[in-house]
């Protein structure tokens, strides 16, 4: 990281990835600034020492007089329905909006979090694409030909999704995921992209996210529970009862649409120019979780479970 970076601008700060990550940069005495659409419910949610600025991606005046004095800004954004009929999308018109207020700001980099299916379609066996990709890629388009440097991050899946994966006292999974996962976590992806933050290496780059090490979706699951809630019982919904779930459920139709994707998706390592050049992550599935469960630190967990 460059030493002259000490702040950074952040749009989707309220994200369940953004507000760890953030709090990871805030520990490392990062000034974090937040333009965001309610501040006062933005307020709830994140720490206080976060400076909120009021702006909206629709709203093209309120996004230069939020991103006035930003050098470098984090976008993370996300495309959460499967609609293919909406005029706005945050990573698509919502960017062009964002770019449009960014000239003249003095702006001098714009970091984002992609997915790995954007960087690497070759993973999807049966050449199938996730609507939310479809929707990005042409924000990312945008991005390249802005004459802003940029740096996008394609992660693999985040270790932060298994909690919320817990509805009613249960572990709720679609499916069967039958390929390894090379998991990342919050807290590594948040000094990887704090180390491209004003880094010349970094500028107009694409970075593959990966833990080091592939472990099955079902693995990852028990170990989770047997450190975070051991008596959680775990509960398996056919893929077919999903989609047919998602018929009048358009939460539950996207988490069928992504499960059916990850379903046939195989990652292979990736990441090993990114940790040439963010470093290496370090944190164990078993430390990521224990550092979040004031109960764990008195549980012996054996990895291997």
């Amino acid at each position: 990281m460059s030493s002259a970076v000490n702040e950074i601008t952040v749009i989707g700060a309220t994200g369940s990835l953004a507000r760890p990550t953030i709090s990871r940069w805030l520990e490392q005495g990062l000034q974090v600034k937040a333009i965001v659409r309610n501040p006062e419910k933005a307020r709830s949610r994140l720490p206080e020492s976060v400076q909120l600025i009021h702006g909206d991606l629709r709203d093209v005046e309120s996004l230069r007089r939020g991103l006035e004095g930003t050098r470098h800004l984090y976008l993370n954004l996300s495309t959460s329905t499967l609609r293919p009929d909406l005029d706005f999308y945050t990573e698509r018109e919502g960017i062009a909006n964002l770019l449009m207020a960014a000239r003249g700001q003095g702006i001098e980099q714009i970091l984002k979090i992609s997915g790995m299916g954007v960087l690497h379609p070759e993973f999807s066996l049966q050449g199938r694409e996730l609507f939310p990709n479809a929707i990005r890629k042409p924000g990312h388009v945008l991005l390249r030909e802005s004459g802003i440097p940029f740096t996008l991050f394609h992660p693999s899946w985040f270790l932060d999704a298994l909690p919320r994966l817990i509805r009613g006292g249960t572990f709720t999974m679609i499916g069967q995921l039958p390929h390894p996962i090379y998991f990342n976590n919050t807290d590594d992806y948040a000094q990887q992209v704090q180390t491209a933050m004003g880094n010349p290496d970094a500028f107009n780059r694409d970075f593959a996210i990966q833990g080091p090490h592939a472990i099955l979706f079902d693995e990852a699951a028990k170990r989770f529970l047997a450190i975070t809630a051991p008596d959680t019982p775990i509960r398996r919904i056919p893929m077919w009862l999903a989609q047919g779930m998602g018929l009048f459920n358009a939460e539950v139709r996207l988490a069928a649409h992504m499960m059916a994707f990850f379903m046939q998706f195989r990652e292979s390592l990736v990441a090993e120019e990114t940790w040439k050049v963010l470093g290496m992550p370090t944190t164990s599935l078993e430390d990521f979780f224990q550092r979040r469960t004031p109960h764990a630190a008195t549980q012996v967990v054996s990895a291997s479970k």
